[in-house]
C-alpha cells in the first residue's frame, strides 16, 4: 500500500515533502476502510467504506450482505460535513454517511478533500499543458499519418531496388549478349 502512496509524493515539488507525508499517511486512512451507517431518506444501512489502491474511487460493501458499490473521485466535487458525526460525497447525486466519532468523521473529510485538491491541481496541470502544445486539427493529424505513411513506403521501395539492384543487370547484360549473337548469326 505505501508503495502506490509514495508515487503520489513524486508528483509534488520538494519544497512541499512534510505536507506530503501526512497526505500519505491521511490517505492510508481512507484505504483502510472504515465501517460506518449510510443515511438514506428513512433508514440506514451499515456498510464498510474504503478508498481503492490507485485512489480513483471510493468503494463500499454493505456488512449484512453482499451488495456493493463505488464512487469516482472524478466525479465528486465536494465532501462536506453533515450534523455531528455525518458526511456527505457531493456529486451528481449526495451520499450520506455517519462516523462513529466526531474525530473519525473530520479525518475523513480533510483526506477526502485532500484527494480533491490534488485531483484538481493534476487537472489544472494537464489543461496548461494542453493549452501550451499547439492545436491540431482531426485533418493535420490525417495529413500527418498519410505523410508519415509515405515516407516509409518510400523507404521500402529504395531498400527493394538496392536489394535487386545487382540482379537485373546481370539478366539484362546475358540477354542482350544472346540477341546480339544471334543477330550475328
Amino acid at each position: 500500500m505505501g508503495q502506490a502512496l509514495r508515487k503520489f509524493c513524486a508528483d509534488d515539488d520538494a519544497t512541499n515533502e512534510a505536507p506530503c507525508v501526512h497526505e500519505l499517511k491521511r490517505a492510508e486512512t481512507l484505504m483502510a476502510g472504515q465501517e460506518v451507517q449510510q443515511q438514506f431518506r428513512f433508514s440506514k444501512s451499515a456498510i464498510l467504506l474504503k478508498l481503492n489502491e490507485d485512489q480513483t474511487q471510493f468503494t463500499w460493501r454493505t456488512l449484512r450482505s453482499s451488495k456493493s458499490d463505488k464512487l469516482r473521485v472524478a466525479d465528486l466535487r465536494s465532501v462536506e460535513a453533515r450534523g455531528a458525526r455525518g458526511l456527505c460525497f457531493v456529486g451528481d447525486g449526495e451520499m450520506s454517511i455517519v462516523f462513529p466519532s466526531e474525530r473519525t468523521r473530520d479525518a475523513w473529510i480533510t483526506a477526502a478533500n485532500e484527494l480533491l485538491t490534488r485531483r484538481d491541481r493534476k487537472r489544472a496541470e494537464r489543461q496548461q499543458q494542453e493549452a501550451a502544445s499547439p492545436p491540431t486539427s482531426p485533418d493535420q493529424d490525417r495529413w500527418q499519418r498519410r505523410h508519415d505513411e509515405l515516407e516509409q513506403r518510400r523507404e521500402g521501395r529504395s531498400s527493394l531496388r538496392t536489394k535487386y539492384a545487382e540482379a537485373g543487370t546481370t539478366h539484362t547484360d546475358s540477354a542482350k549478349k544472346r540477341r546480339a549473337e544471334r543477330k550475328a548469326a
